[in-house]
């Protein structure tokens, strides 16, 4: 057996953590990553779950809609990303795929980027971290 009676050291074994995993299986690859994962519910077996919750989704929103509010923005901007948010909430509202929701947030993530508002972006990153 590959890596029998091999012996790690403790700084090695608390590097390995942060290394995601791969497993294969028939419906593709599956990442997996050794983080705390309070906002999805993984049951392993033979018929595998994930649950997803759109209302943590929907808490993002609000925070970066504040955030967005409080920020120095042209007007201009502040319409596009308002529009942006609105077909969020809209995708939210009709349960999209987290993976369609994710895209749609970092999209609004790099607009705010370019715009200059760093802090918003911020905001996105910081609360999408370990939600899908």
């Amino acid at each position: 057996i590959v890596g029998e009676n091999m012996v790690f050291s403790k700084t090695e074994k608390e590097s390995a953590v942060n290394i995601p995993q791969t497993v294969n299986n028939y419906y593709g690859n599956t990442s997996v990553i050794n983080s705390p994962s309070d906002n999805v519910q993984i049951v392993s077996g033979s018929e595998n779950t994930v649950t997803f919750s759109y209302d943590k989704v929907k808490d993002v929103v609000d925070a970066v809609e504040k955030s967005i509010s409080e920020s120095d923005l042209s007007k201009e901007d502040i319409e596009t990303a308002t529009e942006l948010l609105a077909d969020i909430k809209l995708k939210i509202e009709e349960e999209k795929k987290p993976h369609i929701l994710k895209s749609a947030l970092v999209g609004l993530k790099d607009f705010l980027i370019n715009t200059g508002a760093g802090v918003t972006a911020g905001v996105i990153q910081a609360k999408i971290q370990g939600l899908f």
